[in-house]
């Protein structure tokens, strides 16, 4: 194993991290260690899937207001980070989903001003009702 030399480090933070590897019964490298593993561990890469479901829910979230006022009942279809289709039902959604090949991946469709409830729906997609 190499041995280390970590600069800037917070002392208090540092303190604290020593203290509390020294109650568990740790070596400070291993605990360094097991921190370190643990921060890869929970920081790892977005899925295709989840990137896709942030970006649509960042256009969501930008075209909110305007949804509720112009498209107020209405379905709507959010996917590949734009505003791709509304109607007065689902068909002209799921004309829009096979049209632009969406299945399998991350939209969202829902009935502006509908409280929500999650449901999947035909091509194991989450529609909300």
């Amino acid at each position: 194993m190499p041995n280390v030399l970590i600069r800037d480090v917070d002392t208090d933070t540092y303190a604290k991290f020593k203290a509390r590897a020294a109650q568990e019964g740790l070596k400070l490298g291993e605990a360094i260690t097991k921190a370190m593993n643990e921060w890869i561990e929970n920081n790892k890469q977005l899925s295709e899937k989840d990137k896709q479901r942030q970006i649509n829910l960042l256009t969501y979230r930008k075209l909110a207001e305007t949804l509720k006022k112009k498209y107020a009942e209405k379905w709507i279809l959010i996917g590949r980070g734009e505003f791709l289709t509304s109607g007065d039902t689902l068909n002209p959604i799921i004309s829009k989903i096979r049209e632009l090949n969406l299945e399998g991946e991350h939209c969202f469709v829902y009935q502006v001003g509908k409280k929500v409830k999650k449901r999947t729906f035909g091509f194991g997609r989450r529609i909300q009702r």
